[in-house]
């Protein structure tokens, strides 16, 4: 799976590109009274989070780094609202800044900007307590959640994939003609919209942890992840999987959901579709090849198995049992079936996956 640097790397790069001669500046705060020339941003006055003023001056070589998955170079030199944090790296002939106040501050020519967070509003817990939520640079694209203190308490990742993740030697959703792309696309938009994170229950569970912590200053935030990635492909078909995890009381919980697509048109599939028979004769024979052959258990995981939990990859077929799907199982259970020639009898012959065909 391939991911990109974050942009941080290369800022801290270009601050080695950029050593000059001159007295240099390395400063971090917020950005205030911005002013707009005929190019765009001019300059601003960089408050430090100890409440100290400089001035920043922007010229025609100034470098501007965007917040990855966030505000964008353009944006910043449009004009950036008020609540944006930056880093700074002046190098230049110190000068002079006058504030809206009239007050009269140090100003350095900036090398190179790094935008490290956005503020985007608040919420609030059921106590009433403020919560901030951010955009952070150092984190991956998503949400950050703090209290007014700066402590934070829960990052929620904005979920990946299936576009932007590559799985090597699987094939892709690039690899679909263009309108199954979009429709598959739409599917997931829909099962978020519906099927999506209860943020607020999230944000609350991640409050009363931290409250609850015998040393909050060392509170762990609650982070929330989910990524879709392909696992397997067929003649007609593209099989995708959604890991989605997430804090549960002192642990973690993870949920996976598969899901399986028409190649050609982007159209999703029930898993029961793929297979040469009635679903319930499919759910019977899938146990009999599991070698399950207690009949309590058999009657339990039949009623329990769900098509959304079929999950295809290129060498086997899983069938997941999440955690309390089953009488007395706090963990989740997982069988595992090889593509042998009777679970090939089960499969539409379209449907077993191309490198299961590999010898």
């Amino acid at each position: 799976m391939k991911k990109r640097l974050p942009v941080f790397f290369l800022f801290a790069l270009c601050l080695l590109l950029f050593c000059a001669c001159q007295a240099n500046e390395d400063l971090t705060g917020w950005v205030t009274e911005p002013v707009l020339g005929e190019a765009g941003l001019a300059s601003f006055v960089l408050r430090a989070e100890d409440g100290t003023l400089t001035g920043v001056l922007l010229t025609g070589g100034t470098a501007v780094f965007p917040l990855d998955g966030g505000m964008t170079a353009e944006e910043f030199l449009v004009g950036p609202p008020a609540e944006v944090e930056v880093e700074v790296y002046c190098s230049g002939e110190k000068a002079t800044l006058r504030t809206q106040s009239g007050q009269t501050i140090p100003a350095y020519p900036a090398q190179a900007i790094a935008i490290r967070r956005v503020y985007l509003g608040k919420t609030a817990v059921s106590d009433g307590t403020p919560i901030g939520i951010y955009q952070y640079g150092y984190l991956p694209n998503g949400r950050l959640y703090t209290l007014n203190d700066g402590i934070w308490l829960l990052f929620v990742e904005t979920p990946a994939g299936p576009q932007d993740v590559f799985v090597e030697g699987t094939e892709n959703l690039n690899d679909l003609p263009a309108k199954a792309q979009e429709r598959i696309l739409a599917f997931y938009e829909e099962q978020r919209a519906q099927n999506g994170l209860d943020l607020p229950a999230a944000l609350q569970n991640a409050y009363d942890a931290y409250r609850a912590a015998k040393y909050p200053a060392r509170f762990s935030f609650h982070r929330v992840q989910e990524t879709t990635r392909p696992t397997a492909s067929s003649e007609r078909v593209l099989y995708c999987l959604t890991t989605r995890s997430q804090p549960a009381g002192s642990g973690e919980s993870t949920s996976l959901y598969a899901s399986a697509f028409c190649k050609a048109t982007g159209e999703p599939l029930s898993a029961w579709e793929l297979f040469a028979c009635p679903a319930e004769e499919a759910a019977v024979r899938l146990l009999d090849l599991a070698g399950v052959t207690d009949p309590a258990e058999r009657e339990e995981m039949a009623a329990a198995l769900s098509p959304e939990h079929l999950i295809f990859h290129g060498d086997s077929l899983e069938i997941f049992f999440a955690p309390g799907s089953l009488p007395g199982q706090e963990t989740s259970l997982t069988l595992t079936l090889p593509y042998d020639g009777a679970l090939r009898e089960l499969l539409q012959d379209w449907a077993v996956p191309q490198s299961a065909n590999v010898p």
